[in-house]
């Protein structure tokens, strides 16, 4: 699962004495970063919209949102909501 990491979530204390990331807390920024900003009523994404399809797109557009060539998803552009440090992933 891919969790989007939030600023805040730095700023919160989820950072360890030895500089990483609790992976628990960083999901859970993620999740609810998504329901925030991605996927709700009035978000990009419709809630019964997001799948395991869908969400493996966001994986691919967040991944490749430097790079000269897109994954060419619709998620390209919805990606664009999210400020430049939600847009970092981490693995869990």
């Amino acid at each position: 699962m891919v969790a989007l990491l939030q600023s805040s979530a730095l700023a919160s204390g989820s950072i360890t004495a030895g500089g990483a990331i609790n992976p628990r807390d960083a999901y859970a920024e993620g999740k609810a970063l998504t329901f925030q900003k991605l996927v709700c009523a009035t978000c990009p994404i419709q809630k019964g919209a997001l799948d395991r399809g869908r969400a493996l797109s966001l994986e691919s557009s967040l991944e490749a949102r430097d790079e000269a060539d897109k994954p060419g998803t619709t998620d390209d552009d919805h990606i664009k909501v999210l400020e430049r440090d939600e847009q970092e992933i981490k693995r869990t």
